[in-house]
């Protein structure tokens, strides 16, 4: 059933266009499926990824998204978390990273706040990405340069 599942729509597009647009930042998937219950879990999620031609640089299971970022990766480097859970976006948010919560009916009840805002398109995501990823760039280079 999982494998049947379509992307989101402009999604693969989108990261394609992240990938091209900024070479230095890395994509990190962080999925809630129980891969620690049912380890077919892990095979079928690279599968899918691979099968739509979604390249990461990263894949993580864990039934908390917050603990996954919090001891995998460096949270002051993590540019967005793009999420449709209502639960792992607030959670995410609450540990200070700048969250795109994908707009869906079952996440409706959550308003944009600090560091979590609502997006309605992967067009937005990508322009949002891209466009935060060179601040960040040349202010870097302002640093050294």
């Amino acid at each position: 059933m999982f494998l049947q599942c379509n992307p989101y729509i402009n999604s693969i597009t989108a990261l394609e266009d992240i990938r091209r647009k900024c070479p230095e930042l890395k994509i990190v998937v962080i999925t809630a499926r129980p891969a620690w219950k049912y380890s077919f879990l892990v095979y079928q999620t690279y599968k899918w990824l691979h099968y739509h031609g979604i390249n990461t640089d990263l894949l993580l299971f864990n039934k908390d998204k917050a603990d996954a970022v919090i001891d995998n990766l460096n949270v002051n480097n993590v540019i967005y978390f793009i999420e449709d859970r209502d639960k792992h976006a607030v959670e995410i948010s609450n540990i200070g990273i700048d969250v795109l919560l994908i707009a869906k009916p079952y996440n409706e009840n959550i308003s944009d706040s600090n560091n979590l805002s609502k997006v309605y398109s992967w067009d937005t995501i990508k322009n949002k990405v891209i466009d935060k990823y060179h601040t960040i760039m040349n202010q870097r280079s302002d640093m050294n340069g």
